[in-house]
């Protein structure tokens, strides 16, 4: 454009000295250069604006199709995962594998001994089906059964021995149900969790009222002194982040833990087996439906 410019200017100098008539045709020439020079300038700039408008379009597409695809992706894992397991734990002979025998109609209640593995069964509880999972009671080989099943467990019913939680249980079943409501996945799943005071039957069985007790006062304990085992239990749970995730257990008025208080539905109930009936389990089957 510049040498065009000087050119014309160079031009019409010349055109006041001489006949500008001679130079009309070369004037044509260059002002149609000129005009078709300007044109291909507005048709590149109208190119590039129309380009990058194009360029952005698609940009904000593809990143829609993105989120929209995260957000599936999202929702699927969310509600795709059926939480149907109802796993029962709990302490060495608490009742675990009698009630598990009772639940699924099994007749052969001679098995109830120390189990070294769990024992599935598909089960109707109310109006679900559900697998039950009765879970060995030995530290050392619960807690990996217990991790195997988390993810996908809807209720734990966590089986306490209402005499012995008294006297040589204690520790062993604070340090079970603490280890239970403060693991990460049980805090995130939200899964019903119904603590079964079980041979309300015995002579020397304590009401749920005061196991409620005994276990917020030793869940107290734990929560303060956030250790990582006991000094009387080999088969605690490991300790790291212990202290963080103990930040769940909800505390009362006078900084004690309250179960009641958790963000997930806790609930203590009775239950008990005659031994010379074993198919007379007093269980309250209503928490099912």
């Amino acid at each position: 454009m510049e040498v065009f410019g000087e050119h014309y200017k160079n031009l019409t100098a010349k055109m006041k000295h001489e006949n500008w008539t001679e130079h009309i045709p070369y004037y044509k020439d260059v002002s149609a250069t000129l005009r078709k020079h300007d044109l291909s300038k507005n048709i590149v700039n109208n190119l590039d604006e129309e380009t990058l408008l194009l360029v952005l379009a698609s940009t904000a597409v593809a990143m829609l199709v993105c989120v929209f695809f995260f957000l599936l992706c999202w929702l699927c894992g969310k509600t795709g995962k059926k939480l149907n397991h109802v796993m029962l734990l709990g302490p060495e002979d608490s009742g675990k594998t009698r009630l598990f025998l009772c639940l699924t109609n099994n007749s052969n209640h001679q098995l109830t001994c120390t189990s070294l593995t769990e024992n599935c069964a598909n089960v109707k509880l109310g109006k679900k089906d559900v697998t039950l999972v009765d879970v060995p009671g030995n530290g050392r080989i619960m807690w990996p059964i217990f991790d195997k099943f988390k993810g996908s467990c809807g209720r734990i019913l966590f089986l306490v021995d209402s005499c012995a939680v008294f006297k040589n249980q204690r520790a062993q079943t604070g340090e079970y149900l603490f280890s239970i409501l403060t693991d990460p996945f049980i805090a995130k799943l939200k899964p019903i969790i119904n603590i079964v005071c079980t041979k309300q039957d015995a002579p020397m069985a304590k009401s749920t009222t005061l196991v409620k007790q005994v276990l917020e006062a030793e869940l107290t304990t734990l929560k303060k002194t956030s250790r990582a085992t006991l000094g009387d239990i080999a088969d605690s749970r490991d300790s790291s982040g212990r202290s963080k995730r103990a930040a769940v257990l909800a505390e009362g008025k006078h900084g004690n833990v309250d179960l009641s208080l958790m963000p997930y539905k806790v609930q203590f109930v009775e239950s008990s087996i005659s031994k010379s009936d074993p198919n007379s389990l007093d269980f309250d089957m209503s928490l099912f439906k």
